[in-house]
């Protein structure tokens, strides 16, 4: 017998055991994907800031999307182009990919296009597994 098959298993005091732990799974997977979401919603403004002039972003932010602070979407596109440059992604390259990276973030792995480049297609799993795993 194993040592984990020895030791006392805690039990809440609560008891539902199973159903509490249910519950927390479902709250882990939702915090990755919250990760996930607001990495991919910074990709976004990446997107959308280089489909506009120098300094146009802040502006049409503001126009297009009240209710989201400056700090907020700065900081959002920061952790986004951070963890793909923790990846070797350059932010130059960000928009070379077949599928938009703020949609394919959001893509299972079986959903990514068969014809996308092998690096965006590895690039992309790779961003999915860091943060997911995080």
């Amino acid at each position: 017998m194993s040592k984990q098959a020895l030791a006392k298993i805690p039990k809440l005091k609560c008891g539902n055991d199973e159903k509490v732990a249910e519950k927390l799974r479902a709250a882990i997977q939702d915090a990755k994907d919250g990760v996930r979401r607001i990495v991919a919603a910074g990709l976004f403004f990446e997107y959308i800031d280089a489909n506009l002039e120098h300094g146009e972003l802040e502006p049409w932010i503001k126009t297009y999307c009240t209710g989201i602070s400056r700090s907020t979407y700065f900081g959002w596109k920061k952790l986004a182009t951070d963890l793909m440059s923790s990846i070797g992604v350059k932010s130059a390259t960000l928009l070379d990919f077949s599928v938009p990276l703020h949609e394919a973030l959001l893509l299972l792995p079986d959903q990514l296009p068969k014809k996308s480049n092998r690096f965006a297609s590895k690039s992309i799993a790779r961003s999915k597994e860091k943060v997911i795993a995080n």
